[in-house]
């Protein structure tokens, strides 16, 4: 729970996210990051594939839904910022190349459909090689809807090395 909340506190700067906006929470989880979110007078989102972890805990005050990160249906433009911890890679983690492009390009389609013009869009996650963060990176820039870069807390440090990609959308 701390190591969550730490990275939700440097996500949170990084977006320099307001409490007026609307975030989206794709992957939330047993939802650490979502209650850190409504406990700091943030409106927020969550969703997650996997019904156990929305069950884990109470999360009704955080508005919990299942649902695929690649095939929820929501308003276009309805977030202003969007925040993924340790959730992307799992779509990384397709080991059949063509598969893995697929399901990528559909989160980043749904990504760039649901955030609002000048909305911001967060993802840390934990690649196991530079192609990897490369390949997360080129999915994003073939959407043609965000301008961004890689953001690498602790590059030397292994174990506390923490890897963002930070889009704002065009």
């Amino acid at each position: 729970m701390r190591i969550q909340e730490g990275i939700t506190k440097r996500s949170l700067e990084i977006l320099k996210a307001n409490t007026h906006g609307l975030i989206l929470d794709i992957g939330m989880g047993c939802g650490f990051a979502s209650i850190y979110l409504k406990l700091n007078g943030f409106r927020s989102v969550g969703i997650d594939l996997n019904r156990l972890f929305l069950n884990y805990y109470d999360l009704a005050d955080v508005n919990p839904t299942q649902a695929d990160m690649r095939y929820i249906g929501m308003r276009p433009e309805s977030v202003d910022y969007i925040l993924s911890i340790s959730a992307v890679q799992w779509l990384l983690a397709e080991e059949e190349p063509l598969k893995r492009e697929k399901e990528l390009t559909l989160f980043a389609e749904f990504c760039a459909s649901v955030l609002k013009p000048q909305g911001k869009l967060l993802i840390q996650f934990y690649p196991k090689s530079d192609v990897m963060m490369d390949e997360l990176g080129h999915i994003f820039n073939l959407t043609g809807h965000f301008k961004g870069n890689f953001i690498i807390d602790n590059a030397y440090s292994p174990k506390k090395r923490r890897i963002f990609l930070y889009l704002e959308k065009k």
